[in-house]
């Protein structure tokens, strides 16, 4: 994990490490876990305290990747308790 994010939480349902970001563009909150992944589309930029999330079109992964920059998952995708804290629309 990259020195200048802050430091993880403890996720509420599973208990796994994770850094809450808010998404560029949206400015929503979004979990995501704290360690790069293989499987990420996520990237973080980190300012001070405040951590913005980019989720990345299946075309620019690739190019993020060979740059050398570290991809993230969205929390919702690997927890297992996801379903408790998604948000019911009517």
């Amino acid at each position: 994990m990259p020195a200048n994010l802050p430091r993880p939480q403890s996720c509420k349902g599973c208990g796994d490490p994770i850094i809450f970001a808010t998404t560029n563009p949206g400015g929503k909150a979004m979990p995501v876990d704290a360690a790069p992944s293989d499987a990420g589309n996520v990237v973080l930029h980190a300012t001070g305290t405040d951590v913005t999330a980019t989720v990345l079109r299946k075309t620019q992964v690739a190019g993020a990747r060979a740059a050398g920059q570290p991809l993230y998952e969205s929390h919702f995708a690997s927890c297992r308790d996801a379903a408790t804290f998604r948000k019911v629309y009517r």
